[in-house]
């Protein structure tokens, strides 16, 4: 296996700026943009660019916590023990045109526990996008917040989605949270172009080790314009 490095190149820093702040307010205001994907759970499921799944391919287990609905995840139960979400195709992803997503999942704080977020990424497949640590028994709805910039969204996770929620760490024979979880809603922004460079590092060296004795050592660099439109860049190498 060749070594690779990913890299990408923010050449449009102000622009999430200039879009503001991503806020949960604004996302049905928001939700005929073709950048805005949300699913609000419940009952009925309400969704715009994704679909929202347990593991067992089904709804939930509808529950009210604080005033509002949620699915509620049961880490003993193989059938709620992890919660998939399945982005559409037209939502891109960070390879094709360099877009960044803005990610938000609000879930109720209840007990002491946790929840696993991963992502199917560029080139290295599924990957931790974010872990939650429930431990301040607030009785209250948060909400967890996250960016990824080298979003593959190809349906790498387990072949069933992009995202996934998951009530144990790292696997089904690993510690698992120990509480339930409880997902209200999930909200993704998209930023096209963000990162207009995407950047490719590897070396011909075979398997897992460096030729470290070796004084000169060759490192390829593919660099592609993801815009669609012509740039002027400048690459400074370290």
């Amino acid at each position: 296996m060749k070594k690779r490095t990913i890299w990408f190149i923010n050449l449009l820093t102000l622009l999430s700026l200039l879009m503001g702040s991503f806020s949960p307010l604004t996302v049905l205001a928001e939700a005929a943009e073709e950048n805005i994907a949300y699913a609000v759970l419940g009952s009925t499921l309400k969704k715009q660019n994704i679909d929202v799944f347990t593991d067992s391919n089904h709804f939930g287990s509808v529950v009210k916590r604080g005033g509002r609905e949620a699915w509620e995840m049961n880490p003993s139960l193989p059938s709620s023990r992890y919660m998939y979400v399945d982005i559409s195709d037209s939502f891109g992803n960070s390879k094709k045109d360099g877009s960044v997503y803005e990610v938000e999942i609000d879930y109720y704080d209840s007990e002491e526990g946790y929840f696993v977020v991963w992502y199917d990424s560029v080139d290295y497949g599924t990957q931790i996008a974010k872990q939650i640590t429930l431990k301040n028994n607030s009785k209250t709805w948060k909400t967890a917040s996250f960016t990824l910039d080298n979003a593959g969204f190809s349906n790498g996770i387990d072949k069933l989605g992009d995202l996934k929620i998951s009530t144990r760490e790292r696997g089904t024979m690993l510690p698992s949270s120990g509480c339930n979880i409880y997902i209200g809603a999930i909200r993704i922004k998209r930023i096209p172009a963000a990162n207009p460079l995407y950047i490719e590092s590897y070396n011909d060296q075979p398997g897992n080790t460096y030729r470290w004795f070796d004084e000169s050592k060759i490192v390829h660099n593919r660099i592609t314009n993801v815009s669609g439109q012509k740039l002027d860049a400048t690459v400074t190498y370290r």
